[in-house]
C-alpha cells in the first residue's frame, strides 16, 4: 500500500511537464466560499528536470495564477508530488477576485429551480468572504481581474501550467480571456456547414491556418495576419483542440492544393 501523504497549508508541490521541465505550486489556504476547496498559488518559473528544489527560493517566485483544486486527487493520480513545507505564505490569495456563473436559480417561495442565462448571473467573491455580487452581468472593470473560481480537476491544473489556459469550454469564457503562454503552440480544428478550419497558434496569435471549403477549394495562410482573431477571442470546445500531428498532416495535405 502506498504511503499516505500528509497535506498541510504551506506545502509545496512539483508538477513535471512531459519530462521537459518542472513547475511548482504552494497550498495556501482553504476557501470556505467555494466548497472549502484548497487554494493554490502556481509559480511562473520553469525548472530543468535535474533541478533539486530549494523551497525557500521557490516560494519567493512570481505567481502565475491562483486556483481551487483537490490536492489529494492530484497526488493519487501522480499529477504532482509533495516537495516540502514552507512557513512563507503570501497573503496575495486574499486579494484574488473569483468568479463563476449560475445556470439555475432556486426560489424559496415555490421551492422550484429554474434555468437562467448564466451571463446574467455572475457570482463574484474574494477568498473566504461573502460575495460582492451574487447575480448580474460581469462588470467591465472586472473582465481582466477575475479568476475562474470553480474547483478545478488536477488535469486542468496541469493543462494551465503547461499551456497557460484551461482546455474545457464553459460559458464564462465568453467574458474571461484564456491567454496561452507566449511560447506555447496550440492546434485547433473547427467545423461548420461549409468549411473546416485548422489553426496553429503561437501564443495568442495564428501563424498557420487552413480553410477547407465544402466545394473542395482550400485557402492556406502562413505568418501573423491582422485578420485572424486572437486565441482568447474564441470560446474553444475541448474537442476542438487537436494534436500537432493532426495539424501537420492537414497542412501537408492541403497546402499544395491551395496553391494550384
Amino acid at each position: 500500500m502506498a504511503k499516505r501523504v500528509v497535506v498541510r497549508i504551506g506545502n509545496v508541490f512539483c508538477v513535471e511537464i512531459d519530462g521537459r521541465y518542472k513547475c511548482y505550486f504552494q497550498y495556501v489556504c482553504n476557501d470556505l466560499s467555494m466548497l472549502n476547496g484548497s487554494v493554490i498559488r502556481v509559480f511562473k518559473t520553469r525548472y530543468p528536470m535535474d533541478y533539486e528544489p530549494v523551497v525557500k527560493d521557490i516560494v519567493r517566485d512570481e505567481v502565475a495564477f491562483h486556483a481551487h483544486t483537490v490536492l489529494r486527487a492530484g497526488i493519487f493520480h501522480e499529477a504532482w508530488y509533495k516537495v516540502g513545507p514552507s512557513a512563507i505564505i503570501s497573503d496575495a490569495h486574499e486579494k484574488v477576485l473569483w468568479g463563476i456563473t449560475r445556470s439555475t436559480k432556486f426560489s424559496f417561495d415555490d421551492l422550484k429551480t429554474t434555468f437562467v442565462d448564466p451571463m446574467e448571473h455572475w457570482v463574484l467573491w474574494y477568498t473566504n468572504e461573502e460575495p460582492i455580487q451574487d447575480e448580474g452581468e460581469l462588470p467591465e472593470i472586472y473582465r481582466d481581474k477575475v479568476e475562474f473560481g470553480a474547483v478545478m480537476p488536477f488535469v486542468d491544473i496541469v493543462n494551465r501550467i503547461q499551456f497557460g489556459y484551461y482546455k474545457y469550454q464553459i460559458c464564462a469564457y465568453d467574458r474571461l480571456k484564456r491567454i496561452p503562454h507566449p511560447d506555447v503552440d496550440s492546434y485547433t480544428k473547427t467545423e461548420s456547414g461549409d468549411s473546416i478550419v485548422y489553426s496553429h497558434f503561437r501564443g495568442e496569435t495564428v501563424i498557420q491556418k487552413i480553410i477547407v471549403y465544402s466545394d473542395g477549394t482550400v485557402k492556406a495562410t502562413e505568418g501573423d495576419s491582422p485578420d485572424c482573431p486572437k486565441f482568447w477571442e474564441t470560446n474553444w470546445k475541448h474537442r476542438e483542440f487537436i494534436a500537432e500531428e493532426e495539424f501537420r498532416e492537414a497542412w501537408s495535405k492541403y497546402r499544395g492544393e491551395s496553391e494550384k
